[in-house]
């Protein structure tokens, strides 16, 4: 039978297209500050979404391939992964491309 693992943040913003946040995931606690990205016409002050999707895609890519080698017995020392996330803005609207 599958298992269903949650994972809750908590946001928390303030203000408009200036304005700031915080992401606190529950299970580490660890505080995030967030904003709208400068190109978008924000802050910039924190990270932000698109920013948090390709980091989560990067860690992702890089414990499941700790995980294989280490199952495999192969000696790693370290993982290095980069990603880049990709938006396009076509007038008000925004897509996350790549």
């Amino acid at each position: 039978m599958a298992q269903i693992h949650p994972y809750p943040v908590k946001v928390v913003w303030s203000g408009g297209r200036d304005g700031s946040g915080v992401v606190t995931p529950e299970h580490s606690g660890v505080e995030l500050p967030i904003a709208v990205p400068k190109e978008f016409q924000g802050t910039g002050d924190g990270t932000n979404p698109e920013e948090l999707l390709a980091a989560a895609v990067a860690a992702c890519y890089s414990i499941t391939f700790g995980i294989i080698a280490a199952n495999r017995r192969l000696p790693v020392a370290s993982v290095e992964t980069s990603a880049v996330g990709e938006v396009e803005q076509a007038g008000a609207q925004f897509t996350y491309k790549k």
